[in-house]
């Protein structure tokens, strides 16, 4: 069975590596919206860490169905101990993230959770030892002054819930990173089953001092966070898988518009103007990272 027929079907042929990374990448923000609404709307009733655990666990009970005894031979990987540690991260990015979904409006933890883009590059200066220009590093500057209008410090609407999405904005970078790494040996499917496996067992040590038994409905979004979980991931790393990143990354932006869409038909949340604002000047700057990035590649390529 083929990545794609997994997915739900194989992509229409003929397309180039362009349109398929952004048919993944635009696939992958909508499953997320459905994600991070279902998180908010179960954080009124069951605390974050029993969410967590059940966005991990119907992840990993979906791909069970799927492989069945394939399962095993899914988990051969050469980078054990990386993929342990990349799924660790985005344990802790989605406990992070979670929470400040039930602290805070979705479009504004939508918002800082995009710094991530402008994370990945001074984590790959910092970590990979890439090399970053002046003008990628402007992009930087322009990403986190982005992040402090969105937060307003010291303006009387920043709160402390802010930490949890930026918090998880450096997770998810650094969990990035690591994706990027094994991504060289290890299919998709790969990295999606440890990724699940590790968030399932970790969850499940914790959950019983949080359980509260959920009623029909409460099972029903639980396992629906676990299938647009797990299917946001796949289409996501199957968008870096078809293309470089810096093609593919720009499109992950649209999750803003989709959940400032979901924040008002969902909850009645109206974004203030400095939300807009930053997650513009937010969503900017990585797409000029972006740009850069590929002209720097395109310039080695050249030589």
């Amino acid at each position: 069975m083929s990545d794609d027929q997994m997915a739900g079907g194989p992509m229409p042929e003929g397309l180039s590596s362009t349109t398929r990374a952004i048919f993944w990448m635009m696939a992958a923000t909508m499953m997320f919206s459905g994600t991070n609404t279902l998180v908010k709307l179960l954080g009124d009733d069951y605390h974050v860490i029993q969410i967590t655990w059940a966005r991990y666990a119907f992840h990993f009970a979906f791909i069970v169905l799927l492989l069945g005894t394939g399962i095993i031979g899914t988990l051969k990987t050469r980078h054990i101990r990386m993929q342990i540690g990349r799924s660790t991260l985005l344990l802790c990015a989605s406990l992070l993230y979670f929470t400040g979904f039930t602290l805070l409006p979705l479009a504004e933890s939508a918002a800082m959770i995009n710094v991530t883009p402008v994370l990945v590059t001074v984590l790959s200066a910092l970590i990979l030892r890439e090399t970053v220009g002046v003008r990628r590093w402007s992009g930087v500057v322009v990403g986190f002054v982005g992040a402090l209008i969105v937060i307003q410090p010291g303006m009387g609407a920043f709160t402390d819930a802010a930490f949890f999405p930026l918090g998880a904005a450096l997770a998810y970078g650094l969990y990035q990173i690591a994706t990027r790494y094994v991504s060289h040996d290890d299919s998709p499917m790969t990295s999606i089953t440890y990724t699940a496996l590790v968030g399932t067992v970790a969850g499940s040590c914790v959950v019983p001092y949080f359980w509260s038994a959920p009623d029909m409905v409460g099972w029903s979004m639980m396992i629906t966070l676990g299938l647009t979980g797990a299917l946001g991931h796949y289409c996501m790393i199957r968008a870096y898988t078809v293309a470089e990143a810096s093609v593919a990354a720009p499109y992950a932006y649209a999750v803003i518009i989709w959940m400032i869409a979901m924040g008002y038909l969902v909850f009645g949340d109206v974004p203030t103007i400095w939300t807009i604002v930053g997650a513009t000047v937010i969503a900017g700057s990585g797409l000029y990272i972006a740009q850069r990035e590929r002209a720097a590649k395109a310039k080695l390529a050249g030589r």
